[in-house]
């Protein structure tokens, strides 16, 4: 079966650290998109929920549209 892991937000790990997982997650073929759904809506001035952190429904399905639904053609396609 094929594996594939997104990040929530960039901040959720030190970046050293995130560096090595993904080196590790990638050696073991795990498709990794290294794109953050939090940062991602932020950088794109989407709506986020009451405390600020979390991306409303919409900036969810917008990400999966433009980001994740391409990442994963993307590699099915080159299977």
């Amino acid at each position: 079966a094929d594996v594939f892991m997104f990040r929530g937000w960039s901040g959720a790990c030190p970046p050293k650290y995130w560096e090595v997982g993904k080196e590790i997650m990638e050696s073991r073929n795990v498709w990794v998109c290294d794109v953050p759904l939090v940062d991602w809506c932020l950088e794109n001035h989407l709506e986020m929920r009451e405390d600020g952190w979390h991306p409303a429904t919409q900036g969810h399905h917008e990400y999966a549209n433009q980001i994740l639904v391409p990442f994963i053609k993307k590699h099915l396609d080159n299977q």
